[in-house]
């Protein structure tokens, strides 16, 4: 039955004029209908580029099977090349992706693959992609990047180094195709980051904006840029209110503010295992959020089988010597020890421990040639577990 009041709201919008409907506005509608200026939205039907977007994102369309560029130095395995696809899918219609692949599944070559060919279908010079990643991980971005994509150039803004300068800065970047800074200096070289607008802006470790309020997060959203990507092996890692700030900086306001969402998904989802809200919830961030485990069947198949190398390592003749004095020192006391002593008298004892036998002996320095004893066996120690 139709209420008067629904149709005077939604009368008075279409005479209107004044609320025009955005891409992001129709995705997010097709997803999971709602309501626009308080007028509930049943269905929605497009055609053209629209509709196939639409069935595309909904898992009902088949997305287009990308050639790795020419200056890839690699071969993807079938799961990142599944990925490359998605990445070069979503980027293509300017909609954010969440690459949340497990550990160890090659986010970083999926990213840089597609930021290649990105380089290659571009004829003319194009603002560069800017990479926020921890301190600690900006080499390893830089090592694959010169092995994989050797043709793409990269720029790291980090150090004392850095063009600190804005106009400096601002030449630098536009002669390079990547930048490369960190999570330290997003919110305090941020004037000069925001000076660009970049191609794209990709987090790496995006873990590290879920906290919304954080200065980081804050300036991660307030970046200008053409697409956006969050690599992450921990979309949620704490809790399902994670899942807002990393989509908020992919797609703002796909998940309400951040009232709204706690409203809608946290608290049902968190308090009360609402199943209702987290389907509600999965509908409108599955096609944003692709995510692949290493124990998953089809992810196992492409990977290469486990290799297991026994490395030996054998002592010298005055390891042999002290080891062999060690041993000695310590049987009396292992041989009188019993259960669970027994099985962990090694490093726990207390003065005629084999640990402490080595250090005595090892500052006793009865050998010149060995310094530093225990540093060595331990050494050794390491070599032999592995």
């Amino acid at each position: 039955m139709l209420d008067a009041q629904e149709i005077a709201r939604a009368t008075a919008l279409l005479e209107s004029g004044t609320r025009r409907m955005t891409a992001q506005d129709a995705v997010r509608m097709a997803l999971d209908a709602t309501a626009v200026d308080g007028v509930e939205i049943g269905s929605v039907a497009a055609d053209g580029w629209l509709s196939g977007l639409l069935e595309q994102l909904k898992g009902h369309g088949r997305i287009e099977k990308l050639p790795a560029p020419s200056g890839f130095s690699g071969v993807l395995r079938p799961y990142q090349e599944r990925g490359y696809w998605w990445l070069g899918f979503l980027g293509r219609w300017g909609l954010g992706a969440c690459l949340a692949d497990d550990m160890s599944l090659g986010k970083t070559i999926q990213t840089l693959v597609h930021l290649e060919r990105e380089r290659e279908a571009s004829h003319a010079r194009r603002p560069p992609v800017l990479l926020i990643c921890p301190t600690s991980v900006i080499g390893n971005w830089q090592h694959e990047a010169a092995r994989f994509t050797p043709g793409l150039s990269v720029l790291v803004h980090h150090g004392t180094a850095r063009a600190k300068e804005e106009a400096r800065f601002l030449e630098a970047a536009g002669a390079h195709d990547l930048v490369i800074t960190s999570y330290s200096l997003l919110h305090r070289d941020f004037a000069t980051l925001a000076k660009l607008a970049w191609s794209g802006i990709i987090l790496d470790e995006a873990q590290n904006i879920k906290n919304p309020e954080s200065k980081q997060a804050r300036s991660a959203r307030a970046l200008k840029g053409g697409y956006r990507i969050a690599l992450t092996g921990t979309s949620v890692e704490n809790n399902v209110g994670d899942l807002w700030s990393v989509m908020e900086f992919l797609h703002p306001g796909l998940l309400g503010t951040q009232a709204e969402f706690k409203r809608n998904f946290f608290v049902p989802i968190q308090a009360s295992s609402d199943p209702a809200a987290a389907e509600h919830l999965k509908k409108l961030t599955a096609p944003f959020i692709l995510r692949r485990l290493k124990t998953d069947k089809a992810v196992i198949a492409d990977l290469p089988d486990k290799l297991e190398v026994k490395v030996f390592c054998t002592l010298t003749r005055e390891q042999a010597s002290l080891y062999a004095a060690v041993v000695e020192e310590a049987m009396p006391d292992l041989e009188s020890a019993s259960g669970i002593q027994r099985k962990g008298w090694c490093w726990r004892r207390s003065p005629s421990s084999s640990k402490s036998a080595i250090i005595r002996r090892s500052s006793s320095r009865t050998t010149p040639r060995l310094p530093n004893v225990w540093a060595r066996l331990r050494d050794w120690s390491r070599c032999w577990r592995r």
